[in-house]
């Protein structure tokens, strides 16, 4: 949060996409940063990514618990909305963080400002 609030000082930016795994981040964000404002795509159930018993997700798309399809189509949103972002803040060991600054790099042609916040 603090690399996130460090970019709205600094850009002069208060509204923030999350594309997070966890159903419960975007109501936490919003209590913890009230300041900002926290939007997230709504159209997707991301409870059905969590799983209590360590069950991989790849396991559970195989095992038919979860769509690849509407898993892929969910992703690809995130994805393009990421990329068209004016900063980056993520988990640069994350797959779609990587994606997503590469993608806007394309996009914008130039590197976009961005935090890399990973780490334990």
């Amino acid at each position: 949060l603090e690399a996130v609030r460090t970019m709205s000082r600094r850009y002069k930016i208060f509204k923030v996409f999350v594309a997070t795994d966890d159903g419960t981040a975007l109501a936490e964000l919003r209590e913890l940063a009230p300041e900002l404002t926290f939007v997230s795509l709504t159209s997707y159930d991301r409870s059905n990514l969590q799983s209590g018993d360590s069950v991989w997700l790849e396991n559970r798309l195989l095992g038919g618990e979860i769509s690849g399809h509407e898993l892929f189509l969910f992703t690809l949103r995130d994805l393009a909305l990421l990329a068209e972002s004016d900063v980056i803040v993520g988990h640069f060991a994350s797959n779609l963080s990587r994606l997503a600054f590469l993608h806007a790099s394309f996009l914008q042609g130039k590197i976009p400002p961005y935090i890399s916040v990973d780490g334990p």
